[in-house]
């Protein structure tokens, strides 16, 4: 909307340009440097515009042009200066305030923005470009409530507005409201069926759901509109976040890689991949299969699509000399907020050494809870990325980093394009998407010893580094207590056993069923309770449904799907009342696992080879309770009946658990561990030079 918003500005400073007594002179001096400006001769159009706004100090739209150029390269300070002198002049002009208000928010100035984004939307309040404004912005800042009241509002004002309905599509997204983004972007599309926005916005809606052929088939009707290879290329890497067995899994990883073979063949242009291709395959992790090869190779691709990816810091090239000062850290991630990603970042943070390290947090929206606020309080500076590749890689590149650590490179587009830069001489992942990267600026992968196996460095193209003897590579903090509620309002049917599945429905592989079934076969009371959420999960669970429905035959009236309850408290208290907590295959529970453990529930799990299947067996064998621990299938159903069923023995487990969890939170040996490892990396690069990008 912005860009728009701008050249109307423009326009109306057009309008306005020639007005008083020097109408001809003032009129082509401005003609004149819009004509150096649009020719690429800043430096020419700066010198005319101050020239002019010498020469007409009392004309507002010399300044207002001014900071306009000023604002386009970068140089926000100075830009500021012009639009406040504009607006001292003409006070009444909304195009300029607006302009203005967006300046401040990327200054950071946020509660003078929204005072001259309320001023707007108080003298024009029919005017619904204000609204848009005003509403995409404090939606960037994570205030959703009062986003989607704004543009709400907006789209009541212009309802054939087609960026109306797209902006008010992606407020519902963020907060999850995913049928209503979707119904506003069929709007949008009845409203202009060729409009881009609109067509990016619902593949991504569809990527969410996980109906990947409708995401398809809106990602190549943008390929056709625009020419986009970027929307060319989300579309080949479309996947289901449902298989319905495991050939399919087989025949989805297939077709990958056949058309990444393909694409690589082809001359491909990719300018900004994070907003151009907008999607990473990130439900392959839940295909219970080797990621490496193929994450190289969309890596490979999206490298050969887009070279300026393979950006490289000055401070980099060549390594940075020995030094005795503090190693500085950055955090990069879209999580840095109350989620797993975060609560463990910032455990971490408040734990480093502050006379050794010294931290800056790079998040995609400034801190708005309270988890990214304290992130904020406990870093050396807290740095809102540009939503622009270039921009932000810059703004990192600017603080000359010893080390970028980058929690979770998967779930979000912009961030996993951002790990393609060499910004820091070390660089590496770790808990927050426990898959490889297949990015080769990735320097390191840490884990655990009881994540990652002794042969485990073939599932990585990073450099796997495993901390010993710790439950998890963070800072956990004690979990508060809970009290107990009665099943029945927890839609749990006191007459039967309740085995309680609380992970995401993506985590239900096909190989997943047999076992639910056996259990359903030997225990005949037993009923499997499903958590989804009404909204975003609609489409999963029909998938879900029909694909336990076939193998489970009667057995699937014990199924039960229960809708989330509202709030955290109501997840808890579900877990709490269970008989026995079920872990999913081949990517188990992560903080479910921990929340399980804490609350003293029971939760039968079946290691796998990879990282992402074994956190529950981590967690249990770091507190020595690996009575829950299957070796088998067979195993996994009879440990879960057995515990379902022998009320003694499930208390005899409940106490082991409430006895030992306390071993997984605050552990001093973790945080230790990880500042040894970055001692270590950055030494040896320093020694060594900085790891340069292999073609």
């Amino acid at each position: 909307m912005l860009p728009r918003l701008i050249s109307d500005l423009l326009r109306a400073i057009r309008r306005r340009a020639g007005v008083g007594r020097h109408e001809p002179d003032l009129g082509a001096a401005l003609r004149q440097a819009m004509e150096k400006r649009s020719a690429g001769e800043f430096a020419v159009a700066e010198e005319m515009l101050r020239a002019a706004a010498f020469a007409y100090p009392a004309e507002a739209s010399t300044h207002a042009l001014l900071a306009n150029l000023l604002d386009s390269r970068g140089r926000l300070g100075e830009a500021r200066e012009h639009y406040e002198r504009a607006l001292r002049i003409d006070p009444l002009q909304p195009e300029l305030r607006l302009v203005y208000a967006a300046l401040l928010q990327r200054l950071e100035a946020y509660a003078e923005a929204e005072s001259h984004y309320d001023r707007v939307v108080l003298e024009r309040p029919e005017w619904v470009v204000g609204y848009l404004n005003y509403g995409l912005a404090v939606l960037e800042r994570g205030h959703w409530t009062k986003a989607l009241g704004l543009l709400v509002h907006a789209a009541a004002l212009a309802p054939g507005m087609v960026e109306a309905h797209v902006n008010l599509a992606t407020a519902f997204r963020a907060v999850g409201a995913t049928r209503r983004a979707v119904d506003h972007c069929e709007i949008a599309l009845r409203l202009a069926p060729a409009n881009v926005a609109a067509l990016q916005n619902i593949a991504a809606l569809h990527y969410d759901m996980g109906d990947s052929e409708k995401e398809c088939a809106a990602l190549l009707e943008r390929a056709a509109v625009s020419g986009s290879d970027g929307a060319r290329i989300a579309a080949a890497c479309a996947v289901p976040a449902i298989s319905d067995s495991r050939e399919e899994i087989q025949s989805i990883r297939m077709r990958l890689a056949r058309n990444l073979a393909r694409l690589k063949s082809e001359r491909l242009d990719v300018h900004d991949p994070a907003s151009d291709i907008g999607i990473t395959p990130f439900y392959l992790a839940y295909h219970g299969k080797n990621d490496r090869s193929l994450q190289e190779s969309l890596a490979a691709l999206h490298r050969l699509a887009c070279p300026s990816l393979d950006y490289v810091a000055p401070h980099c090239d060549g390594g940075r000399s020995p030094s005795n000062e503090r190693i500085r850290i950055g955090v990069v991630s879209a999580s840095l907020y109350n989620h797993s990603v975060g609560i463990v970042t910032e455990g971490l943070l408040t734990k480093l050494d502050p006379e050794r390290f010294s931290v800056t947090a790079f998040g995609i929206r400034p801190p708005f809870d309270s988890v990214s606020g304290a992130i904020a309080e406990n870093a050396a500076e807290w740095v809102t990325l540009p939503r622009e590749l270039a921009a932000a890689r810059q703004a990192v590149a600017r603080r000359e980093l010893d080390v970028v650590f980058h929690p979770d490179i998967g779930p979000d587009p912009f961030t996993y394009f951002m790990a393609f830069a060499r910004l820091a001489p070390v660089q590496f992942t770790s808990w927050g998407h426990p898959v490889t990267s297949g990015v080769p600026t990735i320097d390191y992968a840490v884990s655990t010893n009881y994540f990652d196996t002794d042969d485990a460095q073939d599932h990585y193209s990073e450099c796997l580094v495993r901390l010993r003897d710790i439950a998890l590579p963070g800072y956990l903090r004690v979990p508060p207590k809970l009290a107990p509620v009665c099943q029945t309002t927890l839609g749990f049917d006191r007459g039967r056993h309740v085995y309680f599945c609380a992970q995401s429905l993506i985590k239900f592989h096909p190989d997943f069923d047999a076992i639910l079934a056996a259990i359903l076969s030997k225990d005949r009371k037993g009923e499997i309770v499903i958590a989804y959420d009404e909204d975003r999960d609609a489409y999963r669970v029909k998938r879900l449904q029909a694909r336990l429905l076939r193998v489970l035959g009667a057995r699937y009236e014990r199924v039960v799907f229960l809708p989330r309850m509202p709030g955290r408290e109501g997840f808890l208290h579900r877990l709490q009342a269970c008989d026995v907590a079920l872990d999913t295959l081949h990517y188990g529970g992560g903080t479910t696992s921990l929340d399980a453990i804490a609350l003293g529930t029971p939760m039968v799990t079946l290691p796998s080879a990879f990282n992402r299947g074994r956190h529950t067996y981590g967690f249990l064998r770091k507190i020595g309770c690996t009575e829950t621990v299957a070796s088998s299938p067979e195993e996994y159903v009879d440990l879960a009946v057995r515990i379902a069923t022998d009320g003694e023995y499930r208390m005899y487990l409940k106490d082991r658990l409430h006895e030992s969890a306390g071993a997984l939170y605050e552990d001093r040996s973790a945080v230790d561990q990880i500042e040894a490892f970055m001692v270590q990396a950055v030494n040896e690069a320093r020694r060594a030079g900085t790891p340069r990008l292999q073609a």
